[in-house]
C-alpha cells in the first residue's frame, strides 16, 4: 500500500538511541514555533509544551467512507479514510487510507494511524470494530489509554464483563443528560475494576470494565460495554465515552455539510487520499478561526472573498 508520505522522515538522526522524539517532529515545532516569533530554544520548548497540552483527552479513531470516489463498478466498496481526531482540541491529527485492493481494511489502517502518533496523555476510543487484542496492545505501545467497546459477539468476554460490574461499588456511578438530535438524552454509567481480566482473556491493559446506558426520548434504553485500560470516576469515564461522538459530530458531518466530500470524485492513484488530507487540513484551520457567530460553511465563503478573512483562516498555526 503506498501511504501519504510524512513530512521529513527520511532524515537522518545523529542522535542516541535513547530518543522519545522523532527529528521530522522536532524541526516541524521549531519551524511553527518560529513563525510566530518563538525563535529561542526556551521559546520552541514552551510552544511545543502548549500545543502538547492542548491536545490531551481523547482521541477518536473512525473511519469515513468517499462515497463517490469509488471505481467503475465498486459503488459498494469506496475507499475509506480513518482518522485520529483530538476530540478537545476539536482537531483531526493524521488519517490512513487503507487499499482495499490489496485486502487492506478499516482495521488495519486504524493500526497505521496510531503509528504515526504519540499518545501519552490521551485516552484513545473507538468502536466496537476495533476492540481486539492488536489495537489494544498498540495503544498501550504509542503511550496512551483506551476505552473501547465490546463487540456483541465477544460473548466469554461479555459475561465476564457483567459479572465485574455486578460487584461495583454503588459510588462508582454517574449520570449527565442534555439534548441531542433535538431530543432530551439521558446518560449513565456503572465503572468497576477488573484485576485479572487481562490475563485471562488474554487482552493487554485491562484494568476496568463500564456499562453506558443512553436514552433519547421515549426511546428504548441502549446499554453498551467498555474496556477502560485505567480505572478512572465514573464521571471521567462518562465524559470520555462521551467525547468519542465528537468524531461524528464535528468531523465526518463537517466533511460532509462544509466540504461536500461525499461528492468529489477524484479516483486516480493517490488522489482520493491525498484530497482527503487536505479537507481535514482546511477544516482544522477554519476550526481555529475565532468567529463562533459564522457557521463554518460562510466561514469557508469569507475566505474565499475578503482577503482579510484569509489571512485571519491561514494566520492559526494549529
Amino acid at each position: 500500500m503506498e501511504r501519504p508520505s510524512v513530512l521529513l522522515t527520511s532524515l537522518e538522526d545523529p542522535r542516541g538511541s535513547n530518543v522519545v522524539h522523532r527529528p521530522g517532529d522536532i524541526i516541524l515545532i521549531a519551524v511553527a514555533s518560529a513563525l510566530g516569533g518563538g525563535a529561542t530554544c526556551v521559546a520552541i520548548a514552551q510552544f511545543a509544551s502548549a500545543f502538547a497540552d492542548s491536545l490531551d483527552g481523547v482521541v477518536a479513531i473512525d473511519g469515513k467512507a468517499l462515497r463517490r470516489a469509488h471505481v467503475t463498478g465498486m459503488a459498494t466498496a469506496p475507499p475509506l479514510m480513518v482518522t485520529a481526531w483530538a476530540a478537545n482540541a476539536r482537531l483531526a491529527l493524521a488519517g490512513v487510507m487503507p487499499d482495499l485492493a490489496k485486502g487492506e481494511n478499516e482495521v488495519t489502517a486504524a493500526l497505521a494511524v496510531l503509528d504515526l502518533l504519540d499518545l501519552k496523555g490521551t485516552v484513545v476510543t473507538a468502536d466496537a470494530l476495533h476492540t481486539h487484542r492488536r489495537m489494544a496492545a498498540k495503544i498501550l505501545e504509542r503511550g496512551g489509554d483506551y476505552a473501547l467497546c465490546l463487540k456483541g459477539n465477544q460473548m466469554k468476554i461479555k459475561r465476564d464483563a457483567e459479572a465485574v460490574l455486578a460487584g461495583a461499588q454503588k459510588d462508582a456511578t454517574a449520570r449527565s443528560s442534555g439534548r441531542a438530535h433535538g431530543r432530551r438524552e439521558a446518560r449513565s454509567i456503572r465503572i468497576a475494576d477488573a484485576p485479572g481480566f487481562a490475563e485471562k482473556h488474554d487482552f493487554p491493559g485491562v484494568a476496568a470494565i463500564a456499562e453506558v446506558t443512553t436514552q433519547r426520548g421515549n426511546a428504548k434504553p441502549k446499554t453498551r460495554l467498555f474496556l477502560f485500560s485505567r480505572r478512572m470516576k465514573a464521571a471521567d469515564a462518562l465524559a470520555v465515552v462521551r467525547a468519542h461522538w465528537t468524531i461524528e459530530n464535528n468531523l465526518h458531518w463537517s466533511l460532509d455539510v462544509v466540504f461536500r466530500e461525499d461528492d468529489l470524485r477524484a479516483r486516480k492513484d493517490n488522489a482520493p487520499a491525498n484530497l482527503a488530507l487536505i479537507n481535514r487540513a482546511a477544516l482544522n484551520i477554519i476550526n481555529a478561526i475565532d468567529d463562533p457567530k459564522t457557521s463554518k460553511r460562510r466561514r469557508l465563503m469569507r475566505c474565499a472573498w475578503e482577503d482579510e478573512y484569509l489571512e485571519k483562516a491561514t494566520a492559526h498555526m494549529r
